[in-house]
């Protein structure tokens, strides 16, 4: 009976370490599958990563080139717009020069209905700047007409008006008063030919001129506009790489088989067993755990396929538009 009962102990032994080796070795086996495809799900959002990395530094540099244009059209533009406003204002108080002799508001002066080419507050900026123009003029002494350029401006005054509208209107003042003058002091019978003047002749150059600046300012703004609305899908664009699709669910599927389908078996395995019934618990868990995350890793990749063909038909979409 003492024989008996001591083989049995030892019996019991030799199956206790057989059944605790088999368990050690399937942990061993579920954490290295699970390595396996964890491998796989790192090495997709690292190269996921790297091409959004990419397509952003792509898009950034679009952006800024776009940036760059955007800024030199914009002051081309600028700069026509100005030197048009410059043309419609001289125009404007060339044609109402009797007006701005006596001190007439912008007020009296500026008719809706004539469809004047400027908006009534930028001319506001142009009349009072002519009407600076006159009163110093008018406060100038005669010693300062003694010495004036081709254009009988003194030379003090063509010196200080740099700009062209400040120049044309300094000379169309000089030229009226000096029109006025003649006409109070010449006979009238003789007089019909000082109420023509030159200078209110455009020559053909300046329609030509004026319609090609005109032109190219358009061309200039369809351009900017152009310019804006791509910056503006750009932009878009770069918005969407700060939640690309997939990576945030890729970095989840990641840690949690790790977690559950690494180390849980690799603790498991390391665990002494002191009974029967926890052996062949843990080993059922790990593999239901191990199922559970290969399911979740199948579902993510069909979801990615999935996203994938959406973003397809929003950029075919687009393009459409």
């Amino acid at each position: 009976m003492i024989l008996i009962k001591q083989f049995n102990s030892y019996y019991n032994k030799d199956v206790w370490r057989t059944i605790k080796l088999d368990c050690t070795s399937f942990f061993y086996s579920i954490a290295g599958c699970s390595a396996t495809i964890i491998a796989i799900i790192g090495g997709f959002i690292a190269s996921k990563l790297i091409s959004i990395s990419s397509d952003r530094d792509v898009i950034l540099d679009k952006i800024k080139e776009i940036d760059d244009e955007l800024g030199m059209k914009t002051r081309q533009h600028k700069e026509i717009m100005q030197k048009l406003n410059d043309d419609d204002a001289y125009d404007f108080v060339r044609d109402n020069i009797s007006m701005l002799l006596d001190n007439r508001s912008i007020d009296e002066v500026y008719k809706t209905e004539e469809k004047p080419r400027l908006d009534y507050f930028i001319m506001e900026k142009y009349w009072s700047r002519a009407l600076e123009i006159y009163e110093e003029i008018a406060n100038l002494d005669e010693d300062v007409f003694i010495k004036v350029n081709s254009d009988k401006v003194p030379v003090v005054l063509a010196n200080k008006y740099t700009n062209d509208f400040d120049y044309n209107v300094c000379k169309k003042i000089i030229r009226e008063v000096e029109k006025n003058s003649r006409k109070q002091n010449s006979n009238p019978l003789f007089s019909v030919s000082s109420l023509i003047d030159v200078d209110d002749i455009m020559p053909q150059q300046v329609g030509i001129w004026y319609h090609q600046k005109k032109g190219e300012a358009e061309q200039l703004g369809l351009r900017i506009e152009e310019l804006r609305f791509e910056k503006m899908q750009y932009e878009d664009k770069k918005k969407q790489f700060k939640k690309p699709k997939g990576i945030k669910a890729g970095l989840c599927l990641f840690v949690t088989f790790s977690a559950l389908g690494v180390f849980f078996p690799l603790i498991c395995a390391l665990i002494n067993h002191m009974n029967t019934l926890e052996c062949l618990c843990l080993p059922i868990i790990s593999l239901a755990l191990f199922g559970i995350c290969t399911l979740s890793t199948f579902i993510y990749l069909a979801l990615l396929l999935r996203w994938k063909n959406v973003d397809m038909e929003e950029v075919r979409h687009e393009s459409d538009s």
